[in-house]
């Protein structure tokens, strides 16, 4: 198991070190890098829908929806997110390399992936952002189990004052989870239905220090050996894991019709990491064996061991899901962050509550077209999904806050993910 973990840490990081970028190495203290996989389909929908999960989104997203006994398969899911795409797009110079690369991706020459990836780089603004995440999940949800495993490559970056190459550096996170959930149905009856479930999640994680927007351009049309040489033993890396559980509980009335949803996630969130002064070291360290050699010259170095804690959530939701033949419509609700005014630490204020909403509404056509469209503490979201026997496609659209405050930093993302399996609602 560790010589696979290590395995898909090596292949994250060597096939797409050029767009590192995640939050400065830190040694003690808290984070906000819990593991949370991409979902198209959610990301349409503003990032709402616990009292509608289903198909493979129950096992990240609120296991009591497995009680349903829902059939869905994943052998794979592909998922690609890139952000602040309306900049890129609004240059037109940019939006025609892209266009003549879509028609025929032989024409892209190394002078055009320079200058994509130089003004995706000037486009991500001061402070922190994401980059681009990609997602790989292999899963399946078999009446009240739902068994899965993904590989996540989380792209961030920190801008030190004005977004230019000078200012802003990458640092790759990679996260390989296991998740294993049930759900239960306590009662089941045409008025009432009580629904339960549990998740746990092994997730090992490793990201490293920061690098150089610059340094990190300048070898895109450098030797690949090269590049692999500096991200492996030259990059000092943080690995460790954590098994994070998530909680929920469903309330159906109405046959199912009003749903009411509590999920607590994120529960023994806590990482058990060790620094390293290489990449390399550390994938040798999680297999116990030599995976990779040792360059000449390299001396290491001793690790350092740590804890990070991410403070447990918690989210309620509302779903109004009738029957309406060949629509199918799914309305939903959640309001996220709740933990502090649930227990007091934070003032409940009507005025405020807008903060903490998120909402959607979602059409089912013929249960093979779905039309999307979300609202995520104020920022828009739309998206559609295609699902055909054996094959589907989800795509999403929409902003999301990274600033310290609604309004600070609105920044905008596309998502993609093409499945094998079937995973309908």
């Amino acid at each position: 198991m560790k010589k696979i973990l290590a395995i898909l840490f090596l292949a994250a990081l060597v096939l797409t070190p050029v767009l590192a970028a995640v939050p400065e190495i830190q040694y003690s203290g808290t984070t906000d890098t819990a593991f949370r996989p991409t979902s198209a389909r959610i990301s349409a929908l503003g990032e709402s829908g616990i009292a509608s999960a289903g198909r493979m989104d129950a096992l990240f997203q609120n296991p009591a929806a497995l009680a349903q006994k829902r059939f869905g398969v994943a052998l794979p899911s592909f998922g690609l997110t890139v952000y602040n795409l309306q900049a890129l797009l609004s240059d037109e110079t940019d939006s025609q390399i892209i266009a003549d690369a879509m028609q025929d991706p032989s024409s892209l020459d190394d002078d055009q992936i320079v200058r994509l990836a130089q003004d995706m780089v000037e486009n991500v603004g001061a402070g922190r952002n994401e980059f681009l995440t990609t997602d790989v999940t292999v899963g399946f949800a078999l009446g009240n189990l739902g068994l899965g495993v993904q590989v996540q490559e989380k792209l961030h970056t920190i801008a030190n004052g004005s977004s230019n190459l000078a200012n802003v550096y990458f640092v790759p996170e990679v996260n390989v989870g296991a998740v294993a959930a049930l759900g239960l149905r306590i009662i089941n009856s045409p008025v009432l239905n009580l629904d339960v479930g549990a998740s746990a999640t092994f997730v090992y994680k490793a990201y490293t220090q920061k690098i150089g927007a610059s340094t990190m351009l300048s070898m895109l049309s450098g030797d690949m050996d090269a590049v692999k040489n500096e991200i492996l033993w030259n990059t000092p890396t943080m690995a460790g894991w954590g098994v994070p559980v998530n909680l929920g509980v469903t309330l159906g009335l109405a046959e199912n019709t009003i749903r009411i949803s509590a999920v607590a996630e994120n529960i023994n969130s806590v990482y058990h990491m060790k620094s390293y002064n290489a990449a390399g070291a550390a994938i040798n360290d999680i297999a116990q064996q030599t995976v990779l050699e040792e360059p000449e010259g390299y001396v290491a170095e001793e690790s350092t061991e740590f804890t990070i804690t991410n403070p447990w959530s918690l989210t309620l939701g509302v779903a109004f899901v009738p029957y309406v033949p060949l629509l199918h419509p799914v309305v939903s609700a959640d309001l996220v962050d709740m933990l502090d005014i649930v227990t007091g630490r934070e003032e409940f204020e009507w005025q405020n509550l807008l903060l903490h909403l998120n909402a959607s509404v979602e059409l089912n056509l013929l249960s093979m077209v779905a039309l999307r469209a979300g609202v995520n503490r104020g920022y828009m979201s739309v998206g559609v999904g295609v699902d055909l026997p054996l094959l589907g496609i989800d795509a999403s659209y929409g902003w999301k806050e990274f600033g310290s405050v609604i309004g600070d930093k609105p920044v905008d993302s596309f998502t993609i993910r093409f499945y094998v399996g079937y995973d309908k609602i």
